[in-house]
């Protein structure tokens, strides 16, 4: 019996490279977005483009120019979990843009809610590809019915992989744990590759458990990694072999699914996993100026912490006389006007002994 929709599978007044375009296409947009671990609403099972991204595991590769400046541990870490680099970099057009931006990491469990999104997004996603099956099947197009199930796996394997590292950062356990022995907020200072400093408070647990310590699922996640690799092999040899019309269906939603997955549709942009919350707060210019002598004032920096900055090039040396009378007249007005970001920073105990203590990556 032929197939009902045989002619459409005959159908090529012109050729397209589609292959091309799926393996090509947009991958810095799709390692960005992927990389930053937060959830998309409906678009968790939809295909993108660029599926190599995450058998080859580049979305959690650290991106260099990042450097983390504890203060309250006398700590420089230049390992920055590429996470949360990523999801910097996203926020870096709009959000965060100066001296004036903080950025508040909580630990707030939030499962009930991403479980309901993990429900629409596998409806959604199964619908789509229910379309990416169905019309080669009924167009006897067997090359494109295969080169769907190629996309099916490698949907799977970039779902489980992501929740993978999701659980990670939402281990109970060692986030509770650091909670109850670290719970304390620290001083912290983010660098980003443009120069440009940002506040970052969350507490010790937090900052080191999850933004200067790398994740090993290396050895975890390799079986299901060849499975992605297989599949986007799959996907490539078997795309050029189908016909045009599933060609053009393929390319199309895609696309259309890796624009809107790129551009923060459905995104919950300030959740990662199912605890963290990450918030931007940018005061207003004509409260907090935009220069990094304010920055630090708001911190209510001890002398010891003054000393780590001075150490690690942030703030000039000590015999300047023009930048350090300014500074602690800025600290000044911030206390008269209850604008330090940690009042009571005198009562903070130190985590470490020794000042300047600088991990490297």
């Amino acid at each position: 019996m032929m197939p009902p929709l045989k002619g459409l599978a005959r159908w090529a007044p012109f050729k397209i490279d589609a292959l091309g375009l799926v393996t090509l296409l947009g991958v810095p947009e799709v390692d960005q977005a992927i990389g930053k671990l937060t959830y998309h609403r409906y678009l968790e099972f939809f295909p993108l483009l660029g599926a190599h991204i995450v058998a080859c595991n580049a979305y959690l590769k650290p991106i260099p120019g990042f450097e983390l400046y504890n203060l309250t541990d006398e700590i420089k870490a230049t390992d920055v979990s590429g996470w949360f680099a990523r999801w910097i970099l996203g926020h870096s057009r709009t959000e965060v843009q100066d001296a004036r931006t903080v950025i508040r990491i909580t630990d707030k469990e939030t499962e009930q809610q991403k479980l309901s999104w993990v429900n629409r997004s596998s409806v959604t996603g199964a619908f789509v590809l229910c379309v990416l099956i169905v019309f080669p099947a009924i167009m006897g197009d067997w090359w494109g019915l295969s080169n769907a199930i190629f996309i099916a796996a490698s949907i799977v394997v970039r779902c489980f992989l992501l929740q993978q590292v999701r659980s990670v950062i939402d281990q109970i356990n060692i986030i509770d744990h650091m909670k109850e022995r670290n719970g304390q907020e620290v001083k912290a200072l983010m660098v980003l590759p443009t120069g440009s400093a940002v506040t970052i408070c969350a507490t010790r647990g937090i900052i080191l458990a999850l933004l200067t310590t790398p994740s090993h699922l290396q050895r975890q996640q390799l079986a299901m990694r060849c499975i992605g690799w297989a599949a986007f092999v799959g996907n490539a040899l078997t795309l050029g072999s189908a016909s045009l019309f599933y060609q053009m269906i393929c390319v199309v939603i895609q696309t259309l699914s890796t624009v809107l997955y790129t551009w923060g549709v459905w995104e919950e942009r300030f959740e990662v996993g199912s605890r963290l919350k990450l918030e931007i707060d940018n005061e207003p210019p004509d409260i907090i100026k935009d220069d990094r002598r304010t920055a630090y004032a708001r911190l209510n920096l001890s002398e010891t912490e003054e000393n780590c900055m001075v150490a690690w090039a942030l703030a000039p040396q000590r015999g300047n006389n023009d930048w350090w009378p300014r500074y602690f007249r800025t600290k000044e007005d911030l206390k008269q006007n209850n604008l330090f970001l940690y009042p009571d920073a005198e009562n903070v105990e130190l985590g470490s002994a020794g000042a300047g203590v600088e991990l490297a990556a």
